[in-house]
């Protein structure tokens, strides 16, 4: 019976990874993080959001968050063009969607052929690289990409998943029954061209926008306040 030795069992380990680049730049992500590889949809932009988060979009029923990946890793802005992609990331259950330029292939690389990246590369709080692989005798390099961190949004804000958007809207004071069942009212507005609502007993009336006395000294949101039936009522520029 023929038995490898040690050192043949870690000549053959191997890992497969999905390849995809930013501009003429290799990068790669394991295989088990990617749940799915999509073309860009029409993304929804999402307000106060960290610069790299592009938006959310619906992917069958499902709100994903999309970042921006030349945005999260310091490269310079593209426009997307019918190669851009989506990699959807699955972390720990929770799917997030990274946009690159375009998706390479999937390779399968000996752990041999991973380096540690040099020390003089690496960024104590964006520290994206597990390493860098080697192959071609050194002609091509991949730049292997932590994931993990890539799509986590430690301190700041997030984009809430569906469920946890649905366990904040419903509570006993707010949640409002209608006739019909367990239906939420909602009034609609639009911000340019994105469309937002929030809960109707939440709003006490519409009025067309009146003449507005600026305040000093305020933050640069609120635009003044007016009398509303000698009411006093400020003015928030959304």
């Amino acid at each position: 019976m023929f038995m490898a030795s040690n050192n043949n069992n870690i000549n053959f380990a191997e890992s497969q990874l999905v390849t995809f680049n930013f501009g003429d730049d290799e990068f790669g992500v394991d295989i088990m993080n990617v749940k799915e590889i999509v073309r860009v949809t029409e993304i929804t932009k999402v307000p106060n959001a960290p610069d790299y988060i592009e938006g959310a979009c619906n992917l069958r029923g499902q709100i994903l968050p999309i970042i921006d990946g030349r945005a999260r890793l310091n490269i310079a802005k593209k426009e997307k063009d019918e190669n851009s992609r989506v990699l959807v990331i699955d972390v720990n259950g929770t799917a997030t969607g990274v946009i690159v330029d375009r998706v390479s292939e999937v390779l399968r690389v000996s752990t041999h052929d991973i380096e540690e990246p040099p020390q003089i590369i690496k960024n104590v709080s964006t520290d994206y690289l597990n390493g860098v692989v080697k192959l071609d005798n050194g002609n091509r390099l991949i730049m292997l990409l932590d994931v993990l961190k890539v799509v986590k949004c430690s301190g700041e804000a997030k984009l809430q998943t569906h469920e946890q958007q649905n366990a904040r809207a419903v509570s006993d004071d707010s949640k409002l029954q209608s006739d019909a069942g367990d239906h939420d009212q909602l009034v609609s507005f639009l911000l340019g061209n994105e469309e937002y609502a929030i809960g109707i007993n939440q709003v006490k009336e519409i009025i067309r926008v009146p003449e507005i006395m600026k305040v000093p000294n305020c933050e640069v949101y609120v635009d003044g306040v007016v009398s509303i039936r000698n009411y006093l009522l400020p003015i928030i520029n959304l």
